[in-house]
């Protein structure tokens, strides 16, 4: 019976961070559409992840090309560009660590040291995942502020 309610639990966490994961991807979606006889030029994304040009900003009208009127933060806004599509790289390895750790905690079969590797792997990607939400969100203030 105690075995059933550890599976159930452990269950019901896995979905629930499988369903935190998916809708932070769907809530960051843009739900604005462009204004008519413009393109819009940050439409691009592949499952959710930020484009590298999400910082910069580009004309519509102009075939989304980059505006430059201080050129000299443009390689700093790619870069974090760059940076924040790692970060959120990391966060999706750290989910997919934490499914691990909970298969790794399941399949123990009571062994001590084995429960122990799925805890210890459960925790750890917790704590990864955090991390790269917060310094996403970190990277996200900054470049707002020098765009």
């Amino acid at each position: 019976m105690a075995i059933k309610i550890k599976y159930l639990l452990v269950l019901v966490l896995l979905i629930s961070l499988l369903v935190v994961s998916v809708s932070s991807v769907v809530l960051a979606a843009d739900p604005t559409p462009p204004p008519p006889g413009t393109v819009d030029c940050y439409s691009n994304k592949f499952l959710g992840f930020p484009t590298w040009y999400q910082y910069l900003e580009l004309d519509p009208a102009d075939e989304c090309n980059v505006i430059t009127k201080d050129q000299n933060y443009i390689p700093i806004l790619i870069a974090m560009g760059i940076l924040n599509i790692i970060l959120y790289l990391a966060a999706f390895v750290s989910t997919i660590m934490v499914f691990y750790g909970g298969f790794r905690y399941l399949t123990s079969n009571g062994e001590s040291g084995k429960i122990t590797e799925g805890k210890n792997t459960i925790v750890a990607a917790l704590i990864g995942l955090a991390i790269a939400l917060i310094a996403s969100q970190v990277v996200g203030f900054i470049a707002g502020k020098l765009a």
